[in-house]
């Protein structure tokens, strides 16, 4: 699992390091797509609370993670996993009370934005971010 997000976030930063950080955390979620024995593609998805502005938390869905090997992309696998972590995040939304599944996006990278586009996430343009490296992410969510 974690050498496939290596391999897809190398021009972002030490994916070495940050993803095993990310599955060590409790309430985050992985899975693996595996064909014929061979992975495929990988997606993590975790719940955690954010400070919000009355002094309480407010649960966030994140997708984390949605990395397919290079060699298998174009092949329908990123839409196969990411309707896997939307369909489990609205089903774990109800009892967390998260209403909105977001995700960061790196700003060159139009085939993922163009996916999750067609699954219903819009740009938030009040939030980016900077990625390890110094390329820019840009936060896209949907409504869970």
């Amino acid at each position: 699992m974690v050498a496939t997000g290596v391999a897809a976030y190398q021009n972002l930063g030490d994916y070495q390091r940050i993803l095993p950080t990310w599955l060590e955390q409790p309430g985050v979620l992985a899975w693996v797509y595996e064909l014929n024995g061979v992975r495929r593609g990988m997606a993590m998805l975790g719940f955690y609370g954010e400070p919000n502005a009355a002094g309480g938390l407010t649960i966030v869905a994140d997708l984390l993670a949605l990395a397919v090997a290079a060699e298998f992309r174009n092949a329908g696998i990123g839409r196969i996993l990411l309707d896997h972590v939307i369909e489990v995040a609205t089903r774990i939304a109800s009892s967390t009370n998260a209403c909105w599944l977001r995700l960061t996006v790196e700003a060159s990278n139009l085939g993922a934005q163009r996916l999750y586009s067609r699954a219903g996430f819009t740009f938030d343009p009040s939030v980016t971010t900077t990625y390890e490296s110094g390329l820019t992410g840009l936060r896209m969510r949907r409504p869970i």
